[in-house]
């Protein structure tokens, strides 16, 4: 999607009436002078087919001027540029960039909700819960409980390593925004910790460790990024994080 540039004197309406109209000529619209550097805004539009307008705001003329007036009566705002978001003033540049990717999940989400898992997702998704079933029940046979106990402690690492990866992919889709750097860090703090308990601790202790580390990650994303997900991985991500956590509390009681 492109820019439109137009100029104030466009709009026919005087005053804030006219300025309200620009504000509300398009999903997004920036008020700008002819020097202003728009920086990463242009391109996380881009990125998410958002439409957008520029209006150009250069003050040679008293009608610029007057315009321009207006617009601060509007916002409360002295400089340029200000961004309407949805016909809402939302600030300047890196304002207008967190809400552009809020709206952005918020349209993801919501037309994620409107699906349904695939028979493909709900196949991998339950399947991945066999080897935990396995190495907790192989945990109390005492021929090969050992190994049974290490194989579901190398297997918790891992998928603890790759619910973390998920937030790299959500993160990497909303850089440079706050939010999307937030998830790039927090994406591989799972997998330093599998690491840390499968290298310091006894098996029995870091099947524990991990078990509450799953249960740490799913608490995480309801507070922090449920909104990013949509409806039917949650209720997968739910089924999966239960059942995994007591996959993992069976193999660690049974020493």
């Amino acid at each position: 999607m492109g820019s439109t540039q137009i100029r104030p004197q466009d709009v026919q309406d005087e005053g804030a009436a006219g300025t309200a109209g620009l504000a509300n000529l398009d999903r997004v619209v920036v008020f700008r002078s002819p020097l202003t550097d728009l920086g990463p805004l242009p391109a996380s539009l881009h990125r998410y087919g958002i439409p957008f307008r520029e209006v150009v705001m250069s003050m040679k003329s008293p009608e610029e001027r007057a315009r321009f007036r207006s617009l601060r009566d509007i916002t409360g705002q002295q400089t340029l540029p200000q961004v309407f978001v949805e016909g809402r003033f939302v600030g300047g540049i890196n304002e207008a960039c967190r809400a552009v990717e809020d709206m952005a999940a918020g349209e993801a989400n919501r037309h994620a909700q409107q699906g349904r898992m695939t028979s493909t997702a709900a196949w991998l998704g339950y399947g991945g819960l066999v080897p935990f079933a396995a190495g907790a029940a192989g945990s109390w046979w005492a021929p090969v409980a050992d190994a049974a106990q290490r194989g579901l402690l190398f297997y918790a690492a891992v998928i603890i390593t790759f619910v973390g990866a998920v937030h790299w992919g959500l993160g990497m889709a909303r850089v440079p925004s706050r939010q999307g750097e937030e998830a790039l860090v927090f994406s591989v703090l799972p997998a330093l910790f599998a690491w840390l308990a499968v290298w310091l601790l006894p098996t029995a202790a870091a099947l524990g460790v991990i078990m509450l580390g799953l249960v740490a990650v799913r608490g995480y994303e309801l507070l922090r990024r449920e909104q990013w997900f949509p409806q039917w991985y949650r209720r997968l991500r739910n089924h999966l994080s239960l059942g995994a956590a007591l996959a993992l509390l069976a193999g660690a009681l049974a020493g």
